[in-house]
This record gives structure tokens, sequence and C-alpha cells, in this order.
């Protein structure tokens, strides 16, 4: 209970309150020594947390955005200012690199949030033999990108592939894949759907599975259908984990590269050189560190308006309320 100062001084005055220790009532005080030690344990712990991300992430951002002020490598350099920006802006190539990172963005992340949502779908409803079901659909999560890209070339080769022996058996024309942009776009975007829609399909199950199954019967109760249901509870409940996907997906279509350079290497013509694979060939392939370095201040500046734009627009798509 707080006590005013006048409060006090009046009461003294009529003599209710003493001088005495008996007489006086204690005002308690916050222990700040002890808040304080609590603070700076806090901070210890957190500490090789803190440095290894400032190690790693923070120092890196702020060298590549050196280099991409100045001329040359690290040892050679001198500053230019905004010419490699200046550059980038009047590179075709750069140009088509960015479009192809939104088309593949585009194609990737709707269809595989979709699939997964269906998958999640059925596994919750637990069908026989689920456990198995549940290893197929992780399973190529968990393999190495780099061999199962091997696989896929050998199904889509216009040489000895299995898809192109299938169809001069059945005598129907072949295909070459990989030569052709819309093929080409379409494996490496399915190669992505498929390679990670199981991860995406446990995050989902487990936004099923925390959603309360009383909502549920409610609405069956008030005679509600599968469909209507699913439309009017349960993809509402599910959108900050849809939300969630939505964004984290977004952000590494940005960042794809192996499967670039493993399954199509970039063609036909660039049409599948992704922003990832192009910022790896300017600084690995022909050392313009600087200007891969300013290629990758820009991507990242393209991602975060990206983000923030989900973000603002997710405050009235997103279910905000307790589940």
């Amino acid at each position: 209970m707080r006590v005013d100062e006048a409060d006090l001084t009046e009461a003294r005055m009529d003599g209710l309150l003493g001088g005495s220790a008996a007489g006086v009532v204690a005002v308690p005080r916050r222990r700040w020594g002890r808040s304080a030690n609590h603070d700076r344990t806090a901070y210890l712990y957190i500490l090789p947390a803190f440095a290894v991300l400032f190690v790693w992430q923070i120092v890196p951002i702020f060298y590549v955005v050196w280099l991409s002020i100045t001329r040359g490598t690290a040892i050679n350099s001198g500053f230019v200012g905004l010419k490699n920006y200046n550059d980038l802006l009047n590179d075709p190539e750069v140009h088509d690199s960015i479009l192809a990172t939104l088309k593949f963005t585009l194609a990737t992340v709707p269809a595989g949030t979709i699939l997964a949502i269906m998958i999640a779908l059925l596994l919750f409803d637990r069908l026989p033999g689920l456990g198995v079901f549940r290893t197929l659909i992780l399973l190529p999560f968990v393999t190495p990108v780099v061999a199962t890209t091997i696989v896929w070339n050998w199904i889509f080769n216009p040489t000895y592939g299995f898809l192109d022996s299938i169809l001069f058996t059945l005598h129907l024309p072949t295909v070459n894949w990989f030569f052709d942009p819309f093929w080409s776009m379409f494996i490496l975007s399915a190669y992505t759907i498929w390679h990670g829609v199981g991860f995406t399909a446990i995050i989902m199950l487990a936004g099923l599975t925390n959603i309360d199954s009383s909502v549920r019967e409610a609405a069956r109760v008030d005679g509600a259908g599968p469909v209507r249901e699913f439309f009017s509870i349960t993809l509402p409940l599910l959108s900050p984990y849809i939300f969630f996907v939505v964004v984290i997906h977004s952000i590494d279509s940005f960042k794809v590269f192996t499967q670039v350079l493993t399954l199509t290497g970039g063609g036909p013509e660039h049409y599948t050189e992704l922003a990832g694979f192009l910022i790896y060939k300017e600084a690995f392939q022909y050392f313009y560190l600087d200007y891969a370095s300013a290629l990758s201040v820009v991507v990242l500046a393209i991602v975060s308006l990206g983000t923030l734009f989900q973000f603002v627009a997710g405050r009235r798509a997103v279910f905000a309320g307790e589940m």
C-alpha cells in the first residue's frame, strides 16, 4: 500500500505516529541490488550465443557492405562509393536473376504450403500405416540435396533418363527437359517443393494438434460439414503457422543455391539462375567480390522489404487469438 508523504506528515502532527520504530509505517523498497545481480547472471548466460551471433552474422553483414563500396578484393581495395550498385542497375543478367527468383518464389511457396496442409490433414486423421507414411514424407528433407539431385538428373536426363525412356517405349516424343526454359524452372521448383514439403507438413501438423478439439465439435454440433469446418475453423486457427511457413520459405527462396548448381546449372540461358547462384558465380567463379557483395546487399534489402510487407499484410489475415 502506498502512503503519501503529506498524509504521513499530517499524521505525525496529529500525534498518531511516533518516532519509534514500532509506530512508523514501513514502506517497502525494491531490492535493486538483487535485481541487478539477476540481470547480470542472465546476460552471462546469453553472452556465448550473442558472441556467436555477433561474429558469424553481424560482423559479416557489415563486412559485405564495406566490400560493396570498394574495388577489388579485401587486400587490394579502394573506395568507389555506389559504383557497384549503379552497375547492378544496368546489368541485364542481374535483372533476369531477380525476376527468375521472384518466379521461383511464386511457384514454390504457395504450392508447397498448400500441399503441406493437405498432407498434414491426412496425417492428422490417423490413417492406416501412418508411421510409414510419416517416414516417407520426411525422408526427402533429411536426405542431402546433392544426393537427391543426382537421382532427379537421372530421371530427366534427355539421353539416358528414366522418364524419356518411358516416353520412348510408349512411342511418344521425348523432351529435352533441361534445355527448355519452362521445364527447367518447373523441375527446379518441383524438386524444391518435394524436398521441403515434409518439414512444412510437420509444422502444419503441430498447428492442427494445438487447435482445441472442442471448437471443432461445437462446429459439427451446429451442422458444419467438413468443408465449412475447414474454412471457418481450421484454416483461421492455422493461419499463424501458415504465416510462419510463408515468411520462412520466401526468405529461403532467395538463398537457394545447391539444387541450382547440381540440377540445372542456372540454364538454359540463365533462366534458372537464381540470385543466390548468381552471387556465387560473381564471387567464386569471376572473383568479383565487390560486385557480388553489392548484389548480396541488394538481395538483403529485397528480402527485408518483402518480409516487412508480409508482416504488415499479415496483421489482418493472421488469427491472433488464443488457441
